[in-house]
């Protein structure tokens, strides 16, 4: 079993391998955490509808009882969602000014995620589209940076298997693809601790790479 941070020693050094089976485990239940709670949204009931205002209240002590501007209902990364509610909320008339303010950011962020896409091959999704900036900013610090572990060559090899479609992006948060010096090995499989660490033990410990959520 891997080395915890709980009871590893200050002074101890980890082969890589043992290492990034931490970082694994401590990273993936975050992941698991975070994708547990984009389901919450589901369970909150949208606000209210005021219908169309035609003098707008501005006065926050005037807002009618029961109003809230708690859109709890709408995911923060939904942002076609969270455009729409925007255009709702101003024509309802109540504190319009922060709905126009917030209408104006997220039209920001859906340029720049129209961008984003436009910058990659057409059809991939944006799930894939958000992995390869991330990949790209990755690939950038190894090459201003180095110490990259090996895994240069499989950050370049990923990329490219998304933007041919040859790697596709799984909505299973457990399913993931085993990379070894710039080519994948297994995968897309669930991701099992100790298949990971004779993996590791077999084709490491450098230049080893687990891609998934």
């Amino acid at each position: 079993m891997p080395t915890t941070r709980q009871n590893r020693k200050p002074n101890e050094t980890l082969p890589p391998h043992i290492a990034l089976a931490n970082d694994l485990l401590e990273h993936g239940e975050a992941l698991h955490i975070l994708e547990s709670s984009r389901e919450v949204y589901d369970t909150f009931k949208p606000p209210k509808q005021w219908g169309h205002r035609d003098v707008p209240i501005k006065d926050p002590a005037e807002i009618p009882e029961g109003w809230t501007s708690c859109d709890l209902d709408i995911a923060e990364d939904d942002i076609d969602g969270m455009i729409e509610r925007c255009y709702r909320r101003i024509d309802e008339g109540i504190l319009p000014d922060i709905w126009e303010d917030k209408l104006k950011m997220y039209q920001s962020m859906k340029q720049t995620q129209t961008d984003m896409m436009n910058s990659e091959p057409a059809g991939l999704r944006w799930e894939v589209i958000q992995r390869l900036e991330s990949l790209e900013k990755i690939k950038k610090h190894f090459d201003e940076f180095g110490n990259d572990n090996g895994n240069t060559p499989n950050v370049i090899a990923i990329m490219a298997a998304y933007r041919s479609g040859d790697l596709v992006w799984s909505d299973d948060p457990s399913s993931v693809t085993y990379w070894a010096h710039g080519k994948m090995i297994t995968g897309p499989q669930k991701m099992e601790m100790e298949e990971f660490l004779a993996f590791s033990q077999e084709h490491g410990p450098h230049g080893i790479w687990v891609e998934g959520h």
